[in-house]
């Protein structure tokens, strides 16, 4: 298996969804996954490269695990490209049906993503700043911020706010029974998106 520090290109993205459904074919399951973090930055266009695909199966997500490994020694990776434990972060089990996107359609395979206001949420209550250990988890968070409130238009502190309350009032009325999540921003997340403000207001007075 490859190195587990290896970052996957939008054609390598691409390329394992499309295996993920061969293998799905073959099996005769039909899967709806759901996917948010680098994936979708990604195959957007706003980044580079990510470590894996985060999702969390919204339908015909039982027994998969020869599926998944199968595509992943096609690509010589390790079972973990997908990684469906994104909700020990933010719960995409409390986002409504409303706040997903299509993404990617296949024969077997339909994903698709959260809303960028639920991204944007997403990367606020992680606020990890790591850019001086890219081998650490959350090194895009901030650059990844940026880019959110950028294509969002949302420049002052006030309109961020006004989408993330909206996000905790999503979430919390679509709270599911058994594991409650709810999204507080304390004095760490505030911080962290104040300065993404300033880096996304920096970057817009470019242009």
């Amino acid at each position: 298996m490859a190195d587990a520090g290896r970052k996957l290109l939008a054609s390598e993205l691409e390329g394992l969804l499309v295996e993920f459904n061969k293998q799905l074919e073959i099996s005769n399951k039909v899967v709806r996954l759901a996917v948010c973090g680098g994936v979708v930055m990604v195959l957007s266009g706003s980044r580079e490269r990510t470590s894996d695909i985060d999702g969390l199966f919204k339908s015909g997500g039982e027994d998969l695990a020869n599926e998944i490994h199968d595509t992943a020694v096609k690509f010589e990776l390790d079972d973990g490209w997908l990684n469906t434990e994104v909700n020990d972060i933010f719960s995409l089990l409390n986002v409504p049906e409303s706040e997903f996107e299509p993404f990617r359609k296949y024969s077997n395979l339909e994903v698709i993503r959260v809303s960028d206001k639920i991204m944007l949420s997403m990367k606020v209550c992680a606020a990890r700043e790591r850019a001086d250990r890219p081998d650490l988890p959350g090194k895009n968070d901030l650059p990844d911020t940026v880019t959110l409130l950028r294509r969002m238009k949302l420049l002052t502190f006030n309109e961020v706010m006004k989408v993330l309350n909206e996000v905790r009032e999503i979430t919390m009325r679509n709270t599911r029974i058994g594991k409650v999540y709810t999204v507080e921003y304390d004095a760490r997340n505030i911080e962290f998106l104040k300065k993404a403000l300033k880096q996304a207001k920096k970057s817009a007075d470019k242009i």
